[in-house]
């Protein structure tokens, strides 16, 4: 696979999202500006609430045919 970035503005055509792991617990007040984090996060929050919200979002603007008319479907509980 070849990658080749020449601009951040474009047209996205694939997107990889990691769900948040035991990995941001690693990131300590200390080091969190050295690793460009704006503030520590809570893994039991991002888990449960906003990286679900996040990934639905991210859903409707990519594929906005798939969730066309559905727009208040995104701000439902998953089930």
């Amino acid at each position: 696979m070849k990658v080749s970035v020449t601009s951040e503005i474009g047209t996205l055509k694939r997107l990889l999202v990691h769900s948040p792991d035991s990995g941001l617990g690693k990131v300590v007040p200390s080091k969190a500006q050295d690793w460009l984090f704006e503030d520590i996060v809570h893994l039991d929050t991002i888990r449960k609430d906003e990286y679900d919200y996040y990934t639905k979002i991210l859903l409707y603007f990519l594929d906005p045919a798939k969730i066309k008319g559905r727009l208040k479907e995104i701000d439902q509980p998953i089930r």
